[in-house]
């Protein structure tokens, strides 16, 4: 068993979700930069329901790592969450047979931008909460 930083599966999950949701945003600025492309099909990011399961089954979430003397031992990268692209639902196709409904993904874009912020307004207190720890609350 090898020594090193061993985050919650809260913290994990934290990294799970920023991540699938960077992934959306790309996803949306593709859809957005194609809409008028001709048979362009848009995709869409799923993870959530990936991420549920994995908590529900109470599984610990460990860090990614690029190399097992980084963090801890390099174990269970990620418990196999990752975002999944997926065609977009949408069956609306124009004359172009391109699907990219422009209103629809500059809604979904205002939802994953607030849900990322708040992400990362969470990740910063748990991180900040760890730094005060570690300083045994002195500044």
């Amino acid at each position: 068993m090898g020594s090193g930083i061993s985050l919650s599966g809260i913290d994990s999950a934290l990294g799970v979700m920023l991540d699938g949701l960077a992934a959306r945003q790309r996803a949306i600025a593709s859809n957005v930069a194609n809409a008028d492309t001709p048979g362009y099909k848009g995709i869409e990011v799923q993870f959530e329901r990936q991420l549920a399961l994995a908590l529900e089954r109470q599984v610990p979430l460990r860090l990614v790592t690029t190399n097992p003397q980084h963090l801890g031992d390099g174990q269970d990268v990620g418990m196999g969450v990752a975002p999944e692209l997926a065609p977009t639902d949408a069956s609306t196709l124009r004359n172009d047979r391109n699907n990219v409904d422009l209103d629809r993904e500059m809604t979904e874009l205002a939802n994953t931008q607030i849900r990322y912020s708040a992400g990362v307004q969470l990740a910063t207190a748990r991180l900040s909460l760890l730094r005060s720890i570690i300083n045994e609350g002195r500044r």
